[in-house]
């Protein structure tokens, strides 16, 4: 078996997205292209950091097969002050503390090194106690691979439940489900409904017109008429139920849901 490698660089091209395996091609940091393969959504423009092995595919050639995946995430003064005063492990760490501790450090990386330094001299700049800071700095270290993944998450408001459930399902890979069809994990999670995850998809700035989200929408509008005891319902009320749902800002909103609802009956 081949040694395992880090190879670093963006999706150029993508052959196949799914949440459960993509192929596509990666232009690497070094001009070279790369075909890859693995359990993760690949998007194009994605900057990525792919851990895995070079493999000979009977019908594909070359490829790289990945065995993790980590991207390059925007980061957020906001998301990890919320990241911060919400995690559990973090005791002592309130908004405000966490908001010291961000203004002295606004990123991830940078916070690591603020920890990693001299807590007595932190604790007498900000007035926090040294033992929130030292199990914090503790804390920290213990989270490292996900604390950049959990303040990306954070920005959107997130509780520290409903990030563990999206890393225990995906791992870093949400990244990219999120960044295709964040509409995905309705199906996907158990507790992801439509309201839920249209918030985090808006915060991320999907189009309201996405068809993830208007197929996401008249099967949640569907499932709410199933609960409340209904077996039939007309299409006229679906088409209305998901329109109040999506507030499309486009003069034929119901053609398009209509035209969506057809290509779900069809499946």
């Amino acid at each position: 078996m081949s040694t395992a490698v880090t190879l670093r660089g963006v999706v150029h091209r993508v052959f196949h997205s799914s949440p459960q395996f993509s192929a596509g091609l990666m232009k690497t940091a070094q001009g070279s292209f790369v075909k890859f393969r693995g359990a993760f959504c690949a998007n194009v423009d994605d900057e990525i950091a792919l851990l895995g092995r070079f493999v000979n595919d009977p019908k594909f050639g070359r490829q790289f097969n990945v065995e993790r995946i980590s991207y390059e995430l925007p980061e957020s003064p906001e998301g990890l002050i919320h990241y911060l005063a919400t995690h559990k492990a973090f005791t002592g760490i309130g908004e405000a503390t966490a908001r010291k501790l961000v203004d002295l450090a606004p990123t991830a990386q940078g916070l690591e090194a603020l920890l990693a330094g001299d807590i007595a001299a932190l604790s007498q700049q900000t007035k926090i106690p040294v033992g929130v800071l030292e199990n914090l700095s503790s804390q920290w270290q213990a989270n490292n691979r996900e604390n950049r993944l959990r303040t990306f998450l954070a920005s959107f408001e997130l509780t520290e439940h409903q990030m563990d459930v999206l890393i225990k399902a995906s791992g870093e890979a949400v990244v990219g489900i999120l960044r295709s069809n964040p509409y995905q994990l309705t199906e996907m999670i158990d507790g992801f409904g439509f309201k839920r995850v249209d918030q985090i998809a808006r915060a991320m700035g999907t189009p309201k017109e996405h068809p993830g989200r208007i197929a996401a929408a008249i099967l949640y509008a569907l499932q709410e008429q199933l609960q409340n005891g209904h077996t039939w319902v007309s299409g006229t009320e679906l088409v209305d139920a998901a329109a109040s749902l999506l507030v499309l800002d486009t003069l034929d909103a119901r053609e398009l849901i209509q035209r969506h609802a057809r290509l779900l009956t069809a499946r």
